[in-house]
């Protein structure tokens, strides 16, 4: 992952980035305090990477349905699951447009 080239695919769908405001965004947000090994450049390539990668479309989602759900189970057992008189929630980062005439709030 180091070795990003402007030859490589990779490093094309990575060039439009402007590194030079996302270094100066880190060092002022402080986001690489107390890091020494996963550094938000690296993990920016990382999650790039891995949204971008063909092997994600042949991977069955089934697969991440098992490993959410036993997530939520390992959540129940640690949170006495019975004394919790609301449900578990799931934060969904979609994005929905709102038309400005028929929604006034956006």
């Amino acid at each position: 992952m180091d070795k990003i080239t402007p030859k490589t695919s990779f490093g094309q769908w990575f060039s439009p980035i402007n590194l030079q405001l996302f270094e100066e965004n880190v060092k002022t947000m402080k986001l690489d305090h107390y890091t020494k090994k996963l550094t938000t450049d690296s993990f920016l390539k990382l999650l790039l990477y891995s949204q971008l990668s063909r092997r994600l479309n042949t991977i069955n989602p089934e697969i991440f349905q098992q490993l959410f759900l036993d997530l939520v189970v390992q959540i129940h057992r640690k949170t006495n699951h019975s004394k919790i008189t609301m449900p578990l929630k799931i934060i969904d980062s979609s994005t929905l447009p709102l038309n400005l005439t028929n929604h006034k709030c956006a």
